[in-house]
């Protein structure tokens, strides 16, 4: 179903051991963020958010196990005598795919734990099949190698290259040329009969509390906060809502229902603003990735230029100029990233405009059942997301 934010829209050896096997797949997983890094889908190192030892009852463990918090890297598991400790499985999970690091750190770990046991099982049984001398072995050994120091060369180089003040100055632009966007905060109650919706509305009438009748009588996921949506745009929503929304008085309802695919909506207008720009620590990392891609092609360009450079074909063949440039143009490389333009909070960053009540809302209501199609996923605006 679509969700109220776009109907919103349309309504709104790395681990211990000595086997070769085991060194192979870390290699295999830090050799595949190399490979991400050059492509410029993944963040730079260290951007990730990794998974950190937690510092009190939190995290992997309960509260109040603080026998087990004070030690700084305690024995987890033991295999045949071997001891795993903390720290192996939290290296498991923090090279794990981003999407998976969402999951909490609760329910990774039990299955962190088993791979790493299993890892030692395998290191044990590996140690004995000599592999460690197999010229294949020896050779993807080699060709990782160079991965983990090309990767770590680079993204160590175009760290330096993207400073505070480049930063800041790409944000300054970004908040000059904010566009000026209306927004309206709405609470609604959702429900499918209109006589049912303009019986409610007399209850509102008569000194009714919305929230108290948002709780008990809407059927989507606003209900539990009283059908608070957040903030949102006239063209976020479906039209219908936003003509409702956008014409209702500041601290009114609308005095008839708003009929629209979902059912019939009571809504209430609480604010009106211009949208803000998204505060600096938040779009900050989506500012840096997006220059440090541009550092990494310019560096790339700088090293070319300075290079002798011959290219041939599959065959042998020298390639002409006009032929390497248009294999650039259509692998994309050669091309920098375009920068999103200052303003476009639908490619520049995830939520712009919002405050830590509009947040929040957000973040409670990614269930909601009359959420709005979601075109963006990196573009939930404070009440467009909450309308989700």
């Amino acid at each position: 179903m679509k969700n109220l934010k776009e109907s919103c829209r349309t309504l709104g050896c790395a681990q211990q051991g000595n086997s070769a096997v085991v060194i192979l797949i870390v290699v295999a997983l830090v050799a595949a963020g190399v490979l991400g890094f050059m492509a410029g889908k993944n963040k730079v190192p260290g951007a990730m958010g990794d998974v950190q030892p937690p510092s009190s009852g939190e995290g992997f463990f309960k509260s109040g196990d603080m026998a087990s918090v004070g030690q700084p890297n305690p024995v987890v598991a033991r295999v045949d005598s071997n001891d795993i400790k903390r720290q192996e499985v939290i290296d498991l999970i923090n090279a794990m795919p981003p999407q998976m690091r969402q999951v909490s750190p609760e329910q990774l770990y039990p299955m962190a734990l088993e791979q790493a046991i299993g890892n030692r099982l395998a290191d044990s049984k590996a140690a004995l099949s000599c592999l460690e001398s197999d010229p294949e072995v020896q050779k993807q050994l080699w060709q990782a190698k160079q991965q983990i120091i090309r990767s770590n060369f680079i993204g160590k180089t175009v760290s330096a290259r993207v400073t505070e003040e480049s930063i800041k100055a790409e944000y300054d632009n970004y908040v000059e040329n904010f566009p000026a966007i209306e927004e309206v905060r709405v609470a609604h109650i959702l429900v499918d009969d209109e006589k049912v919706a303009k019986d409610l509305i007399k209850k509102l009438d008569n000194g009714a509390n919305f929230a108290d009748l948002a709780k008990e009588n809407s059927k989507d996921g606003s209900a539990e906060r009283g059908g608070e949506l957040g903030f949102f745009a006239k063209n976020e929503v479906v039209p219908e809502f936003a003509e409702a929304a956008f014409a209702t008085e500041i601290g009114t309802y609308a005095k008839q229902p708003v009929k629209s695919e979902f059912g019939y909506h009571i809504v209430r207008v609480d604010e009106k603003r211009i949208r803000p720009p998204s505060a600096y620590d938040r779009i900050k990392p989506f500012i840096k990735q997006e220059l440090e891609r541009k550092e990494l092609q310019a560096m790339l360009d700088e090293w070319k230029s300075g290079s002798d450079i011959e290219r041939f074909d599959i065959d042998g063949n020298p390639m002409e100029t006009a032929e390497v440039s248009q294999t650039q143009d259509e692998s994309g490389e050669g091309v920098a990233v375009t920068e999103p333009e200052a303003g476009d909070v639908e490619s520049a960053e995830p939520t712009a405009g919002d405050d830590a009540s509009a947040s929040s809302d957000a973040a409670a209501s990614a269930d909601a059942d009359v959420s709005v199609e979601d075109t963006s996923a990196d573009s939930d605006q404070d009440a467009s997301s909450s309308a989700e």
